[in-house]
């Protein structure tokens, strides 16, 4: 099944200081998988909403504090139950149909804030779990 954020990326890499191990210049450190966290007071509730948000159940629940859904090849976002830091995040998520994804929302009872323009082309609507973390859905003009 197609994920509302599917999309092709390639492996990115990054300069980092060398370790007291390695002495020299920068080193180019690959990173492979990004697992972005979103604390939330109670997952399962937070669970129910987020099913509905990505239209389906998460690909990973690997403990009683989390569930995960992976969006990309090496992309994931992560709910913790983090009761403290609820209401904190904020990501934004690139798509290459934000009118269609706002569509599926409306239909699974997922309220969306207006789409904005924010620069050339680059439309946005932010959306905000029952927490309050906050997520930008975005579409560039080259999507």
């Amino acid at each position: 099944m197609r994920r509302p954020f599917d999309r092709q990326r390639s492996r990115s890499a990054c300069w980092s200081r060398p370790s007291s191990a390695t002495a020299g210049a920068l080193r180019k450190t690959a990173f492979d998988h990004l697992f972005a966290n979103i604390p939330v007071r109670d997952r399962e509730l937070a669970r129910a909403w987020y099913e509905r948000l990505l239209g389906c159940p998460p690909d990973l629940v690997p403990n009683v504090r989390e569930a995960a859904w992976r969006l990309t090849d090496t992309g994931w976002i992560v709910i913790e139950a983090d009761p403290p830091r609820a209401g904190t995040a904020l990501h934004t998520l690139l798509v290459d149909d934000l009118g269609g994804l706002l569509a599926g929302l409306t239909e699974r009872g997922v309220q969306a804030g207006p789409v904005e323009v924010i620069g050339p082309g680059v439309r946005q609507s932010i959306v905000a779990d029952p927490d309050g973390n906050r997520l930008k859905l975005g579409q560039s003009p080259a999507s």
